[in-house]
């Protein structure tokens, strides 16, 4: 079902910053910055089965998506930098944002079937009940990125220049605190959330028994022998907890040669999550899954990857 009055979606931001050159090639810039965007799809489930009879609103019709431009979201954040610019052969700059970003439905301007927005309504007259951190939302989010070019060592013989000059080292770290997480629980209807009871939700040591989440922290809400759903909605929100966060370093170490006067050559050697840290993912989080709260996979080990390039 599609909604004929939808109007196109619209964002009002706010940037209030300020910039200072602390040297020559130094400058910091730190603002708060914020978007509230308004007239957003959301989609639900229509005429789904009664939760206790298991009979359909308008029998004569199935269930199916309905569409309209009821979801409104806000990203509130403040952001730093302080970059260097390129001198002294070298460039990079540090990045730190604090923010939280929340809506009903994932917070994208797509519909369920494109981009974050999802189908997360328990109750059709009652969307607000889930409202969330947004797909994507990470509360803390720190980069570095450098970039040092060796000195190319002119006037020294040709050998100790080819040897040593020329070489090129770049890096980029990242680390994130990680995003939300939407506990759920399977049931006739196409979204069911349990109940948290009580406890901790996130074990501490999950490194260690690579268990994240505490099933004993939640409950199944019963399900209607007539019609196979929950008895009513489960009080877990959408995005409630917080997953893992993530760490990544990248690096890189280059040689470049001149050939000739308009011919170079360069020869690179790049380090994808060049320390092998282990950031653990594939979590389940049906709660009636058997491997509930449970790391399943990685993001990846450490890959290096050799490259030659010309130029001319």
């Amino acid at each position: 079902a599609f909604d004929p009055h939808l109007q196109n979606p619209y964002s009002m931001n706010i940037y209030l910053g300020i910039q200072r050159e602390l040297t020559p090639s130094w400058m910091l810039e730190s603002a708060f910055v914020a978007t509230r965007g308004v007239k957003y799809p959301m989609e639900r489930v229509f005429n789904p089965v009664d939760r206790l009879t298991g009979l359909r609103p308008n029998p004569n019709l199935a269930e199916g998506y309905y569409e309209d431009n009821t979801q409104n979201t806000v990203y509130t954040s403040w952001q730093t930098s302080l970059r260097k610019r390129y001198s002294k052969n070298l460039a990079g700059g540090f990045h730190y944002t604090w923010s939280k970003a929340l809506s009903t439905a994932g917070g994208d301007i797509g519909g369920y079937y494109q981009g974050d927005a999802g189908v997360l309504t328990q109750d059709f007259f009652n969307p607000r009940a889930d409202r969330g951190l947004s797909a994507g939302d990470l509360t803390h989010y720190f980069a570095f990125q450098m970039v040092y070019d060796l000195p190319l060592l002119n006037g020294s013989n040709v050998l100790l220049r080819q040897a040593l000059g020329g070489w090129e080292v770049s890096s980029m770290f990242v680390a994130t605190t990680g995003g939300g997480l939407t506990i759920g629980q399977t049931s006739s209807l196409q979204v069911t959330r349990p109940d948290y009871i009580g406890g901790n939700a996130i074990f501490s040591d999950s490194r260690e028994t690579l268990q994240y989440l505490n099933k004993a922290a939640y409950a199944l809400v019963p399900l209607s022998p007539v019609s196979g759903a929950s008895i009513r909605p489960g009080n877990v929100g959408v995005n409630a907890i917080r997953g893992p966060g993530r760490v990544n370093l990248d690096l890189s170490l280059g040689k470049n040669f001149a050939i000739a006067e308009r011919i170079k050559l360069q020869v690179r050697a790049d380090a994808f999550n060049s320390i092998n840290h282990t950031n653990l993912s594939g979590l389940t989080t049906s709660l009636n899954s058997p491997t509930f709260g449970r790391f399943t996979s990685t993001r990846g080990a450490r890959v290096v990857q050799l490259n030659a390039r010309f130029r001319f």
